[in-house]
């Protein structure tokens, strides 16, 4: 027995797959979250084919659920889920990437929800869809262990088997579409096949009454989201009572929190046992920025509590905010949290920043007037002084220098890199430019000013996470961004 016995005569190769899913939960969640996203992505396909959707350039499963007609015909509370299911499957799919049991069962849940919706819909014969998920039909134990290279290997033939049916499929609809653009009068039986196909459609979804409910509320949604973007930044171990729902005393008192006591819903803590950051969370429906008020007094009771004040995110699950307080007065919007090593960073350099505006400017680099006014204007409007104290704190977080031809954008671009590392205020830095010949020009001076610094070109070589100077055309960093954050 399985939970999605409703697919069995309808969608006989996605039942496969999530029976295997539903085998594997506890004893292999890596391939169990991988034959999840399979599911997914061939009823994707189904929902493209049976609505006539035109397939958008990238037809990878991100790019087909970004298209605005499938977002428009899949119902907006599914959104989120189908984004987990995703996101784990693609954790499933890479070597060293960490899903637990209870994630690839939130995954399968998930997708439980949106099957039932969408075999109501597409299945051919209406299904009799179940009620609510049944845990039971869950192994707990069991089953053939495999090394996670042979998943790995499975995996990877499942989805090329898939996607050399998605091309054969696209194929065989381009062939169709050409051979009836050749003769009019076919091309027209072609187009009235495919109206009558909708008009078939849109009685069959007419006729039947959707009773599909979610399996999990709003809070948990968000919950899920915030997790799968915390372990995407390295932070597995989540422990309630440590790292979710921390108790913190000496709150504001209130009517409403008479003791002074609540709790945090998220702190990170550095190895020495102190807090590296506090998250907020938020309703997904809510502005995160109601959350701002909330993180800040948590981060105030942190401090209080151990002696170090944390970085302060706030979240509803889908836009995030960072704030280190310290030394900027405004927070910022972020894509993701930081990792451990991130963090630590950012806490090391409330000691160790310097005041760049009095750091020492090579001349060897930029020796004109010009050039060193330029960097000093920069310098001044990235830092200011704290009011009433002699300390500093951050002003601004963006500059922009215009310069003509031949006035040495590369050289100052450079002295100003070497001003920011000399002052620690930066790790990495990106240089980007719009053709590969402007991109090994910069990297060739980079080289000769600052020799100390080690340097990458990403349209030429293979990506390094310790390389302090990188260098790219936009489009190779867009690239970059969009495998990243849609694959």
């Amino acid at each position: 027995m399985s939970n999605f016995d409703f697919l069995r005569e309808c969608f006989p190769s996605m039942f496969e797959k999530m029976v295997k899913a539903e085998s594997r939960v506890f004893t292999e969640p890596l391939s169990a979250a991988h034959y999840t996203r399979l599911a997914l992505e061939e009823s994707v396909h189904i929902i493209y084919q049976e609505e006539q959707i035109d397939l958008p350039y990238d037809t990878g499963l991100a790019s087909l659920m970004r298209e605005e007609e499938f977002r428009r015909i899949v119902r907006p509370e599914f959104s989120e889920g189908l984004y987990i299911i995703r996101k784990t499957g693609n954790a499933g799919s890479h070597y060293g990437s960490t899903v637990r049991g209870q994630d690839a069962l939130i995954s399968i849940q998930y997708l439980f929800d949106f099957l039932k919706w969408f075999a109501n819909l597409y299945a051919e014969r209406e299904p009799v869809l179940p009620g609510a998920f049944d845990k039971s039909f869950i192994p707990k134990v069991g089953g053939e262990s495999r090394k996670i290279s042979l998943i790995q290997d499975e995996a990877k033939r499942q989805q090329e088997a898939m996607q050399a049916q998605i091309e054969a499929l696209q194929k065989q609809l381009a062939e169709q579409q050409e051979k009836a653009k050749r003769s009019q009068e076919a091309f027209d039986r072609f187009r009235e096949q495919q109206k009558e196909n909708r008009e078939e459609l849109e009685a069959r979804k007419s006729s039947r009454k959707e009773k599909i409910s979610s399996e999990f509320t709003e809070g948990e949604t968000r919950t899920h989201l915030i997790d799968l973007a915390l372990r995407e930044a390295g932070w597995n171990k989540l422990q309630f009572g440590r790292e979710l729902e921390y108790p913190v005393v000496d709150m504001p008192i209130s009517k409403s929190n008479p003791q002074g006591n609540g709790f945090a819903d998220y702190v990170l803590w550095d190895d020495n046992g102190l807090p590296l950051a506090v998250i907020e969370a938020k309703r997904t429906g809510l502005d995160p920025d109601k959350g701002r008020i909330q993180a800040r007094l948590y981060a105030d009771a942190i401090e209080r509590m151990h002696g170090r004040r944390p970085i302060i995110y706030y979240t509803n699950g889908y836009t995030t905010f960072l704030w280190d307080d310290i030394f900027y007065s405004s927070p910022r919007r972020v894509y993701g949290f930081h990792t451990k090593d991130e963090l630590q960073w950012m806490i090391q350099q409330r000691q160790t920043r310097k005041d760049i505006r009095q750091t020492d400017i090579n001349v060897h680099i930029t020796g004109r007037p010009y050039q060193i006014e330029g960097i000093r204007r920069v310098t001044e409007a990235l830092v200011t002084n704290q009011a009433g104290s002699g300390t500093i704190r951050g002003a601004k977080r963006h500059a922009l220098m215009v310069m003509a031809t031949g006035s040495g954008k590369t050289r100052v671009s450079a002295s100003i890199v070497d001003v920011l590392f000399k002052s620690n205020w930066i790790k990495r830095v990106l240089f980007l430019a719009d053709r590969n010949a402007l991109v090994t020009q910069a990297k060739n001076a980079f080289a000769e000013h600052l020799p100390e610094l080690s340097s990458i070109d990403l349209t030429r070589e293979k990506e390094n996470n310790t390389t302090r100077l990188v260098f790219s055309t936009y489009q190779s960093i867009i690239n970059k961004i969009d495998h990243e954050r849609f694959c």
